[in-house]
């Protein structure tokens, strides 16, 4: 089987720390958690994997090797060997163009994490051009060529805009970090050290000592144009 990518949400501080390397693992809560079922006095874990099946382990153990594996379609890590492409807080702006619009372009793109920027060269279709732009009220008594005019008067000043951008909303070409997984496992979230930061990331999750997903991985070098 191929390996995949995955998209991973990232808070700026944990692209900071993973890109000054302080940070080589993630966690994340497990949806869905699993149940415990009884059978003749005999308490154990149970996931759903796939349409109608499931996994089960001990209630005072860690799900064995046979039983992850069944489990990884559901981990946002994937499985060892698939790669992550962090998304994170950005924005961009493009360069504007003077007559018939390049097979390129160049876009500069911020990232708000550490303030960085960096210019990437990608195909025109690969940005999703603006819709329904507001136009002038006289709009729709322009003959074509003035309208013309006005389109792309907007669209010079829409790619001029400096804008900030959630994560959740970052395109893979503008991704800059790439992550090899290397392991991914499961554990309780009271395994963790760090109580207050998982509170202010996931409230409530503690109390309750949710399973999660866990992964190891090292940032992967990547020459080839991000698509």
């Amino acid at each position: 089987m191929s390996n995949k990518e995955h998209p991973l949400l990232c808070t700026g501080q944990v692209v900071r720390n993973i890109r000054v390397g302080r940070q080589t693992q993630d966690r994340r809560p497990m949806k869905p958690q699993p149940t415990i079922i009884t059978d003749d006095g005999d308490r154990r874990w149970r996931f759903p994997i796939g349409k109608k099946g499931y996994c089960e382990w001990d209630i005072d153990s860690r799900p064995r090797l046979c039983a992850l594996q069944g489990m990884l379609e559901k981990s946002p890590f994937g499985k060892p060997g698939d790669v992550l492409w962090v998304r994170e807080h950005w924005g961009y702006h493009g360069k504007t163009w003077e007559g018939k619009k390049p097979d390129q372009e160049t876009i500069h793109v911020r990232y708000w994490a550490d303030k960085s920027k960096r210019d990437i060269v990608v195909p025109n279709n690969t940005i999703e051009m603006p819709q329904n732009f507001k136009h002038p009220a006289n709009y729709d008594k322009l003959d074509e060529i003035d309208q013309s005019i006005v389109d792309a008067d907007l669209i010079r000043e829409w790619w001029l805009r400096k804008k900030s951008i959630p994560s959740i909303h970052m395109h893979r070409w503008a991704c800059r970090l790439f992550l090899t997984v290397k392991r991914v496992w499961v554990e309780r979230v009271q395994d963790i050290t760090d109580k207050d930061l998982w509170d202010s990331l996931y409230p409530g999750s503690w109390d309750r000592n949710d399973m999660v997903w866990c992964t190891e991985f090292e940032v992967k070098n990547r020459q080839e144009f991000p698509k």
